[in-house]
């Protein structure tokens, strides 16, 4: 099964704001992605290198339901890293469903749909696992399969690299062995739930947390 670290998610309370801060930041624009709308959430993509991107997300353009990630986007006053994403192979997210309740997390497959700028709508399945009974696992990340059509990475405003990625946890060893059991291999070190990046860009290093 190939693996890898797809996107990074960061939450911004308005998302051309967002994508103002990050081309300040970077030299790099992120370009208009769609919404998600079941979310109410408005998208922004741009490449890290490889397969992977960095998605920018803000409030959509309609009023967010109470407890969409719309809404709990109002309330950050930075940008801030707030999940990723892992690829995995096409027609196993059922079985690593299990293997995740099995490890004592909750998990849940569903279809997402974002509506391109264009007016084209993209499906994708992705798998959600959450703590369930299992203490410290915070900040897993959603598996996501191959949507259709041309991978994000491969159109996205270019010019950022990223550098390092991490998950810290009070519990590095049990988060570590949790990951490496639903086939993800990424930094892990000590500390208070989070995560922690660093992009390489063409005027110089942006560190993102959480």
């Amino acid at each position: 099964m190939s693996t890898r670290l797809d996107h990074l998610l960061v939450g911004v309370p308005d998302l051309e704001a967002g994508i103002d801060w990050l081309q300040a930041a970077t030299g790099v624009r992120a370009a208009g992605a769609g919404t998600w709308e079941d979310e109410a959430a408005g998208l922004a993509f741009a490449s890290l290198g490889g397969r992977a991107y960095l998605v920018v997300v803000g409030p959509g353009g309609s009023a967010a339901p109470a407890g969409s990630l719309g809404a709990r986007l109002g309330a950050p006053a930075a940008p801030r890293l707030i999940g990723w994403a892992w690829t995995v192979d096409a027609g196993v997210l059922d079985g690593l469903a299990g293997s995740a309740r099995a490890a004592g997390l909750t998990a849940v497959v569903r279809e997402r749909a974002r509506r391109r700028p264009d007016g084209r709508t993209i499906l994708s399945r992705e798998l959600a696992v959450g703590t369930g009974s299992v203490s410290g696992a915070a900040h897993l990340p959603v598996f996501v399969e191959p949507g259709r059509g041309a991978h994000p990475s491969i159109d996205a405003p270019a010019g950022l690299r990223l550098r390092s990625f991490s998950v810290a946890d009070p519990d590095p060893d049990g988060l570590r062995k949790l990951l490496a059991d639903l086939g993800v291999e990424v930094e892990v070190v000590e500390g208070a739930p989070g995560l922690a990046a660093v992009l390489a860009s063409p005027i110089g290093e942006l560190t993102l947390d959480s």
